[in-house]
């Protein structure tokens, strides 16, 4: 026990005097807890406008089907309506400033009576296949919505109008993120580890009692580390260039 006590109180000490192994602790679960902040916790609603020529009321109770559908991530509506005429909807749909508009025929509910299966067009922003998907599947869930409020039976056809023909790859995409994170991956160690070196050599603590401006030697580090930055990236240009 007393060497026990001795022991406790020497790493109290060292732990006291160096208390940097408690940032392991810290620091990496507090990144992750960040990351998924802004991934899943600051979910957002996603834009689109809804037009409704049904002259009946089974239009009505699919606009509010889609537009009340609640997200798990923060109990927020899925879809936010934009208030605007076709006309806008389709010019901002073209700048990116809409992932999507949809539009209710004026015969819908007629259809529904008649025991047809009327068709919604569905314009949706494709060039992100993760937002097509979920522009899908909330949609899916608000007819699934609509089929509940009204009759079970009824059946509703979605025709779906991309705005990109062709979508690229994922590992296409994915290629040309790490080919921007080798960039600056080559910027940020070779920063790093030439001030690592000059601190081990003993050089750093002449840059911290010289009496002249440090301008320059920022300048030079910055040049070194853009060169070193680049030649990282042309290398992993090279093989996402073999590799596509």
């Amino acid at each position: 026990m007393h060497l026990f006590i001795k022991e406790l109180k020497k790493l109290w000490r060292l732990f006291r005097t160096d208390p940097k192994s408690i940032g392991a602790g810290i620091v990496p679960p507090t990144v992750v807890l960040i990351a998924f902040f802004f991934t899943v916790g600051n979910f957002s609603s996603i834009r689109i406008s809804v037009f409704n020529y049904d002259t009946g009321n089974h239009g009505q109770i699919l606009e509010e089907s889609i537009l009340n559908e609640k997200s798990p991530l923060g109990n927020q509506a899925y879809f936010e309506n934009v208030d605007t005429d076709i006309t806008s909807a389709r010019k901002m749909f073209e700048k990116n400033q809409l992932y999507a508009y949809i539009i209710i025929p004026e015969d819908f509910s007629k259809q529904l009576e008649n025991g047809q299966t009327p068709e919604i067009n569905f314009h949706f922003n494709n060039y992100n296949t993760d937002i097509a998907k979920n522009l899908r599947l909330y949609l899916s869930e608000g007819i699934l919505s609509f089929y509940r409020t009204t009759d079970p039976s009824l059946q509703i056809s979605v025709t779906e109008l991309q705005n990109v023909p062709k979508q690229l790859p994922w590992f296409k995409i994915i290629a040309s993120g790490v080919f921007m994170l080798a960039f600056l991956l080559g910027v940020v160690i070779n920063t790093l580890y030439l001030l690592s070196l000059e601190k081990r050599n003993g050089t750093l603590l002449f840059y911290q009692l010289a009496p002249v401006n440090i301008l320059p030697s920022i300048a030079a580090r910055a040049v070194i580390a853009l060169m070193s930055g680049t030649i990282a990236a042309a290398v992993n240009g090279i093989f996402i260039y073999l590799l596509t």
